[in-house]
């Protein structure tokens, strides 16, 4: 640039810079029109600095929150997230006790079967829960369009990870047999098989609500939750009772 300095265009030169100085005035040798312009551009670029730094302040004393509000935050989603946890212990309470007053083969053949189903649901359950911290970071860091994408990427991952999970929930008899000697004289196996075949058609609607439940959760909204599983105990309970004892 051989010295030269580069000035953008639109903006005053250094020597329009020279034209004006607080203290001192406008040199004699400019021109009214070059003096006003010279004068306004630093009287906006100053206001509007100032401005913005003022409007940045209040915003980050605006999202600080204070110590108890954090407290009362923690103990309020503590509080609907145990409930709901709760809600769900209840579901497999009623629906334990209703197999149980079918019998003691069919009480012990689901409760062989429940063991498998978790096992195989274990990677499943691992990909949602994932969805919990990575959502959380996403809307921490104020970016709701990644969250999005991590909930779409998590359900994709989820129902391909569900597939093994639901075949091998078909074939739970030929696979308690290796494990369980008592089911070369019981039918406790064919029992665990049955029970598993219908569960594996609740497998389907089970994820999706519980990536709503685990997305919602991430954000904060917990209070849903907690409504929707009262709702569903009252609902299974009825249903338990229709089935089971027929009236």
């Amino acid at each position: 640039f051989r010295g030269e300095s580069y000035q953008p265009s639109g903006l005053p030169t250094m020597h329009d810079a020279d034209d004006y100085s607080p203290g001192a005035g406008v040199r004699s040798g400019s021109t009214s029109a070059q003096r006003a312009a010279s004068l306004s551009w630093y009287e906006v670029n100053f206001s509007s600095a100032d401005k913005d730094a003022a409007h940045r302040n209040r915003q980050s004393d605006a999202q600080v929150p204070s110590r108890e509000q954090d407290i009362k935050d923690a103990f309020r989603i503590a509080i609907f997230i145990a409930a709901s946890q709760g809600c769900r212990m209840a579901l497999f309470v009623t629906d334990q006790a209703f197999v149980g007053w079918i019998g003691k083969g069919e009480l012990a053949g689901a409760a062989l079967a429940r063991n498998w189903i978790s096992l195989a649901s274990t990677p499943m359950s691992g990909a949602i829960a994932s969805l919990n911290t990575l959502c959380s970071q996403a809307f921490g860091a104020g970016n709701p369009k990644l969250a999005g994408v991590w909930v779409q990427l998590v359900i994709v991952a989820s129902f391909a990870l569900a597939i093994p999970q639901v075949v091998s929930m078909f074939y739970v008899e030929q696979i308690m047999s290796y494990f369980v000697p008592s089911c070369q004289t019981s039918d406790i196996c064919a029992k665990a098989g049955e029970f598993s075949s219908w569960t594996a058609l609740t497998v389907l609607p089970m994820l999706v609500c519980k990536i709503a439940y685990v997305f919602f959760q991430s954000i904060g909204v917990v209070s849903s939750a907690l409504v929707t599983s009262l709702i569903v105990i009252v609902v299974n309970f009825v249903f338990n009772w229709l089935f089971v004892w027929g009236y």
